[in-house]
């Protein structure tokens, strides 16, 4: 039987990519597509509003804008679907209404649905600890020209990594604009850069006084954020509620085919 998916922002890259991928897997059927303008080159019917839809489904796998989460929020309580959540930009208090959606329904959140990508924080994370003493600390993040965010969400997930792994209270510093007094041993800085088609790289520099270690993740397609979000949506599929992310798939054998 196969998990029924609504998929929003179905036109977008990511949208494409996800349905790409879906061409090699049977176990999830697109019922219904969110999208800003109506397009009928699709095999599913699609909405420009969720309130719109007709079909029943399962899960709600969403690749659009920060700008529709409320009304993913209310769609999903009212209709009592699942989430997965791959959109970036959202605010910390959007962040709290998806973890009291949790409460209700099960809800995958990640601001990178890639393992690799989640794979080297945890490196990050040994690393900070080995090296936090006497290393400074520098992120940077480069996406291509029309992501609307910065830094990205991944570049936030480094972050929050790095400042759970080090031993000071730190002070961070977005791309030195105005910063005139040099850097403190406390800084963290994260700068972002914004070009072309980059699919999205994620650098983390730790500088000591005779040498320098860089751990990077370099996205190559688009096809490896897909499948991580295919993979969430069968991790909840089966759960009623709760919040989950990518440490909860860290250990599930389909992330290794």
């Amino acid at each position: 039987m196969s998990i029924k998916i609504i998929l929003s922002g179905c036109t977008g890259a990511m949208g494409r990519a996800l349905l790409e991928a879906l061409k090699e897997d049977n176990e999830i059927l697109v019922v219904a597509g969110i999208c800003n303008s109506l397009n009928t080159d699709f095999e599913f019917p699609v909405y420009n509003k969720f309130s719109d839809i007709n079909e029943e489904a399962d899960i709600i796998i969403d690749f659009s804008s920060k700008y529709l989460l409320n009304d993913i929020l209310e769609y999903a309580d009212r209709k009592n679907i699942k989430l997965v959540l791959a959109t970036t930009g959202y605010s910390s208090y959007d962040e709290e209404k998806i973890f009291c959606m949790s409460r209700k329904v099960a809800v995958f959140r990640s601001s990178n649905m890639a393992y690799g990508v989640n794979s080297i924080i945890k490196i990050i994370e040994y690393a900070t600890k080995l090296l936090n003493k006497s290393y400074d600390i520098e992120i940077i993040e480069s996406h291509g020209n029309k992501k609307i965010d910065a830094p990205s969400g991944t570049a936030k997930m480094i972050l929050s990594s790095v400042k759970n792994n080090i031993n000071f209270s730190p002070n961070i510093v977005y791309n030195r604009e105005g910063v005139l007094n040099g850097r403190k041993k406390t800084d963290i800085g994260i700068h972002s850069i914004r070009g072309g088609s980059l699919l999205g790289n994620h650098e983390v520099i730790f500088v000591g006084d005779g040498d320098v270690i860089k751990i990077e993740h370099i996205t190559l397609s688009k096809k490896i954020f897909a499948k991580g979000a295919i993979e969430a949506a069968k991790f909840i599929a089966d759960k009623n509620k709760g919040y989950f992310n990518v440490d909860d798939l860290v250990n599930i054998s389909s992330w290794e085919k």
